[in-house]
């Protein structure tokens, strides 16, 4: 007799397995591990690996019925599965153990298995957009690049403050009176030519001369990146100490070697082009297999157990309360702050939990229907490569890292990932997208940092 299993759906994605082992493959089991403790027990008046049946039982009979029982289970578990073609999202729950009358063994799986009814893979429609890196971009690249090695200058002592100027000054904010900690400086530098510069320091400086105080109040908008300065007005008494204009070196092949391994301008130009477009490719990548594994979620049919989803609700939500404790702030803080409900955000974060464990589920059943799951070894060596090109200074701490199991199982799941959306793009019907903002190469660039 072989081991058997008999299935009941009990709710969306949730079965249970009646499973039985018989009688044959338990005394088969219990042997091999009775052998094992006959082998290594130390027993008084016996020799080492001859101490009798019925001794090892009396002495050690409850550690051997639980391993016994566990190994049963194992292996139950593991043809149930199998047999019945189940794919389980989270640890089975396991009921109702026993050996029966005739010395066969049952237990009961409770299982969490997803199902997946595909779409078609033909004629997906995905939009592949572009972008346009113009010399413009490039010059303004170049820019700032050369905007990186300016140096200040003083202005002198009868200077007056312009637009394009850098001031240093002293300065002390108040909020309803009250001294803002966070808001005292001395010798501040105060670009008014960047792009950050909120507008009310600009106004007010601007016409200024050294030793000249001015007050002047800021409004902070509600993103600031300071919690404690955001959507708020504060009152600066700022003191001018000097003023100084900005030095910019010529935009040439000295430059150029001062940035890096480059000999001319024109390298270093090729170098911000390749750059780019490679950011570019990733970006529109990136946008085709959204659109591509939102198509598939939209029309497969996929089954997910609902108390698995909800359970993943309340462990991300534990957890961005914990890390928002950890910085000092509470989850009703959030809430006041970004206008919104607990409710909102566990529907937010139901949503994404669906998507992201359908997307998953979606790129497993296509690598296995289409063969796509073999990653060789040359494939791994290969990313690996990648990761070291990319890698940061410290290089042999990262190479250690790479050789982590766990990390070789990321790869192949990455891998894989590819290899599905370059299976189904090839089968894709494409049509032109839209220009896209080259605003996006640089918030791309920022997240990297």
């Amino acid at each position: 007799m072989k081991i058997s299993s008999n299935v009941k759906k009990k709710d969306n994605a949730v079965y249970t397995i009646s499973v039985e082992v018989p009688e044959e493959e338990c005394s088969k089991i219990k042997n091999s591990i009775l052998t094992v403790y006959q082998k290594k027990a130390k027993v008084p008046g016996f020799r080492p690996g001859h101490v009798p049946t019925d001794v090892i039982n009396t002495k050690f009979g409850d550690s051997i019925n639980a391993e016994l029982q566990q190994e049963l289970i194992q292996r139950g578990a593991d043809h149930a599965l199998i047999e019945n073609n189940m794919h389980p999202i989270s640890t089975p729950n396991v009921s109702s153990p026993m050996f029966s009358a005739t010395g066969s063994f049952t237990f009961t799986l409770e299982v969490e298995s997803p199902s997946v009814k595909l779409s078609s893979l033909s004629g997906i429609p995905i939009h592949v957009d572009y972008f346009d890196i113009s010399d413009t971009f490039v010059n303004d690249e170049l820019a700032k690049i050369q905007n990186s090695f300016v140096e200040l200058v003083d202005k002198g002592d009868n200077a007056v403050v312009s637009e394009q100027d850098v001031v240093i000054a002293d300065m002390t904010g108040k909020e309803n009176d009250t001294v803002l900690k966070e808001a005292q400086q001395k010798d501040y530098e105060i670009d008014l030519s960047s792009e950050n510069i909120l507008q009310e320091f600009k106004k007010g400086l601007t016409g200024a001369k050294i030793g000249e105080t001015k007050t002047i109040a800021v409004t902070y908008p509600k993103e600031y990146g300071m919690p404690v300065l955001a959507d708020k007005t504060i009152e600066y008494t700022i003191t001018i100490n000097s003023i100084k204009q900005k030095e910019l070196p010529p935009l040439d092949d000295e430059l150029a070697k001062s940035y890096g391994k480059f000999t001319t301008l024109d390298e270093l130009k090729k170098s911000i082009i390749e750059y780019y477009r490679s950011i570019a490719d990733k970006i529109v990548t990136d946008s085709i297999n959204g659109e591509i594994i939102n198509y598939l979620i939209s029309k497969s049919k996929i089954e997910l157990p609902e108390t698995f989803i909800h359970d993943e609700v309340e462990k991300e939500l534990n957890k961005q309360k914990e890390h928002l404790q950890k910085h000092g702030m509470t989850f009703e803080d959030v809430l006041k702050n970004e206008n919104t409900t607990e409710e909102k955000i566990k529907k937010d974060l139901e949503e994404r939990i669906r998507h992201d464990i359908s997307a998953s589920l979606i790129i497993s059943q296509i690598a296995v229907e289409n063969n796509l799951s073999e990653i060789s070894e040359a494939d791994i060596t290969e990313e690996m490569r990648y990761h070291v090109h990319e890698a940061p200074k410290e290089k042999k701490a990262f190479e250690q890292w790479l050789k982590k199991p766990e990390v070789h199982s990321m790869f192949r799941s990455n891998i894989r990932t590819r290899k599905v959306f370059t299976y189904v793009r090839e089968k894709a019907k494409e049509k032109k997208g839209k220009q896209r903002d080259t605003a996006e190469l640089q918030q791309q660039m920022r997240g990297a940092v």
